[in-house]
């Protein structure tokens, strides 16, 4: 397999950030703004929209696709370690978690990707998947919910 490494993973988790926080900024300003919600409504409102969002990007969306629109743009789809599909949505699910668990440890699960002989973050080695190069994508969706 070719694996994907960290900085091209990592300009494809900022584009997905920018895209995701920018969707999600937009409709909490928009609605708090015709509903003339009071700050903290609009705080809980964001931090819903951006759980449900996160929630539909990172799983629904990427179980079907095997990738992100960031990391489209470079080839890269998310598949199970053994089988190379698609992942499942419980491994979708997993591998956001380990996300945030990166996230809490200050990104060094992220780093991990460094000096993984798979390039493997935490996310990766919580889900059991593996980010791969490649530029047709050979496995098909796999719809499992």
């Amino acid at each position: 397999m070719n694996y994907a490494g960290f900085w091209i993973r990592f300009v494809a988790h900022v584009i997905d950030f920018i895209l995701l926080n920018a969707i999600e900024l937009g409709l909490e300003y928009g609605i708090a703004g015709l509903l003339g919600l009071s700050p903290i409504t609009q705080q809980i409102l964001g931090v819903v929209f951006s759980l449900v969002l996160t929630y539909f990007y990172y799983c629904r969306y990427q179980v079907k696709t095997g990738t992100t629109i960031g990391k489209r743009l470079f080839s890269i789809y998310v598949v199970d370690e053994k089988t190379g599909e698609f992942m499942t949505h419980k491994q979708a699910i997993a591998r956001t978690l380990g996300y945030l668990l990166s996230y809490v440890i200050l990104g060094c699960g992220f780093l991990m990707v460094l000096f993984h002989p798979e390039k493997r973050g935490l996310h990766d080695l919580i889900a059991g998947t593996v980010s791969v190069r490649r530029k047709k994508v050979a496995a098909e969706p796999n719809l499992q919910a």
